[in-house]
């Protein structure tokens, strides 16, 4: 869903709460940055957390459980991407 602070995913399955998901993704060469799970900074957490207050105030549901979860994504060549879900990352 794109909202005005930026662009925020939902795993609409839970049924208890809203979680929102943050996917982070490299590719090998990018590697030299760091991984995936590193390039989210207390500034990107911020923007991640100000976008979900705009949704749940459009929505109605600010007084929603919350949950942040992270999804990263590496790259290396032909391989399959590697998956990892970090539940309530922040």
């Amino acid at each position: 869903m794109a909202l005005p602070y930026g662009r925020i995913g939902f795993d609409r399955n839970q049924k208890e709460q809203i979680v929102i998901v943050e996917v982070r993704s490299r590719s090998g060469y990018a590697l030299v940055y760091g991984f995936p799970s590193e390039s989210i900074t207390p500034r990107k957490i911020q923007k991640v957390r100000d976008t979900a207050t705009v949704y749940l105030l459009q929505t109605g549901k600010q007084t929603a459980t919350v949950r942040f979860d992270v999804i990263t994504v590496l790259f290396q060549g032909n391989a399959e991407p590697q998956l990892e879900h970090l539940e309530a990352a922040f």
